[in-house]
């Protein structure tokens, strides 16, 4: 960039040196040359406008009014009513080079605008597609809500289907063992039935808690008493995977909250620790 500046001015210096040299070297018999000369000065006075704006423009206009007027007054001043044409001209150099580098520098700034005003816009369509994107995203995750939200009262609903017949079964379960006789084997598998349908109501039971979460109940109670529960249902996953549990304090002081919130959370974590530890070679 600042090598193309220096070209142009090497350009507008050899012009203006160029045709003020033939005017100086070319007589005043020679006048059809002379008009030829005057109109090749404007030439670098609209290039400086346009390459350097106002500034150029006026500069290029003057330098070449300063250069020129020599050539007027000392050699054609002999000539009656000539140099009045001449200092016209003059005249006339510079209103050409304020007008070009007028119109160049607005032209300019006009460019400057139109190139800041695209920047914004590309910065403000940067943001709408952002937030367009954004708005996307969230609708999603509605539309994701709204499924899940229908697929749960969906569940809850084929849960409670599923105890009627449990309660069914369970209840039928009950009569057949009441006319078994303990020591026949098919009292044991009344008795199995039974556990095992209580079971599935407590696997029904939690689905529905935990689709509808129940009001938090804040009670006081112990919380090693609770952490001692919790160990003993993470007892068979820790001896498969080789890890000992150690539960130490005593004398805890009771604390205020929801105990079985709490003994699901602790549970978590706990099943989380060990999925994370490192497996031992068996």
């Amino acid at each position: 960039m600042r090598r193309n500046l220096y070209v142009r001015l090497a350009i507008l210096i050899f012009l203006v040196v160029g045709i003020t040299s033939l005017h100086y070297l070319t007589t005043t018999q020679k006048g059809e040359y002379h008009d030829i000369y005057r109109q090749l000065y404007y030439i670098p006075i609209i290039l400086g406008g346009l390459w350097y704006a106002l500034r150029g423009g006026v500069a290029t206009s003057i330098t070449i009014s300063i250069l020129y007027a020599p050539h007027v007054v000392f050699q054609w001043g002999q000539h009656h009513g000539v140099p009045l044409e001449q200092y016209l001209e003059i005249l006339l150099y510079n209103l050409i080079g304020f007008l070009t580098g007028f119109l160049s520098q607005r032209e300019f700034m006009q460019r400057v605008r139109a190139e800041k005003t695209a920047h914004r816009l590309e910065e403000s369509y940067a943001k709408l597609r952002e937030q367009a994107d954004l708005v996307l995203e969230i609708e999603e995750q509605l539309r994701r809500a709204d499924r899940l939200s229908a697929l749960g009262e969906l569940s809850a609903g084929m849960a409670h289907e599923i105890r009627n017949p449990l309660g069914s079964i369970r209840g039928t379960a009950e009569i057949l063992k009441d006319g078994i006789d303990p020591s026949d084997k098919r009292y044991e598998f009344a008795r199995i039935l039974i556990k095992e349908v209580d079971r599935l109501n407590r696997v029904v039971q939690d689905f529905l808690d935990f689709s509808r979460p129940a009001t938090p109940r804040r009670e006081s109670f112990d919380v090693l008493e609770t952490l001692r529960e919790v160990l003993v249902l993470i007892r068979q996953p820790a001896l498969k995977s080789k890890v000992q549990t150690v539960l130490e304090g005593e004398g805890a002081p009771a604390v205020a909250g929801d105990r079985e919130q709490l003994k699901q959370a602790f549970l978590n974590l706990m099943l989380n620790a060990l999925q994370a530890s490192p497996r031992v070679a068996r």
